[in-house]
């Protein structure tokens, strides 16, 4: 999937994976897009709002024991 594609399906559900914990100042989650998973993050920035910050690709055989 596209970067955009990625971004768009992780800040859709984003809110779900919010940290409990108000002094964090990033956090994680898995996500299936298209069939694929990945890990998205997520940092604060300086004025306090969450953004996406990067993506990578899990791979097959850790998705397929995330799914089991």
């Amino acid at each position: 999937a596209a970067h955009e594609e990625v971004e768009l399906a992780a800040d859709s559900v984003m809110v779900n994976y919010l940290p409990k914990d108000k002094q964090s100042n990033a956090f994680s989650f898995n996500l299936s897009v298209e069939g694929r998973v990945y890990n998205v993050s997520y940092r604060k920035d300086q004025q306090g709002y969450w953004c996406f910050s990067s993506y990578s690709e899990v791979s097959q055989e850790i998705a397929h024991k995330l799914k089991s």
